[in-house]
């Protein structure tokens, strides 16, 4: 499966809006515009910590 930038537009639309639905009354009045530049790779590095993956910039475990 080769990633394409139409799904990591499709991606950036739905986490956007994901992130709105936790906001009571936000969506009613959303109105909101994404502007795309050339497509990037982003490496995020993670480190094994116990039994989880730490994101080594944020701390973050997933």
């Amino acid at each position: 499966m080769r990633a394409r930038s139409e799904d990591a537009h499709k991606l950036a639309h739905f986490t956007f809006i994901a992130s709105q639905v936790e906001k009571p009354g936000t969506l009613r009045d959303l109105d909101y515009k994404i502007h795309f530049g050339e497509p990037s790779l982003l490496g995020v590095p993670f480190t094994r910590v116990d039994e989880n993956w730490e994101d080594s910039i944020f701390g973050l475990r997933g």
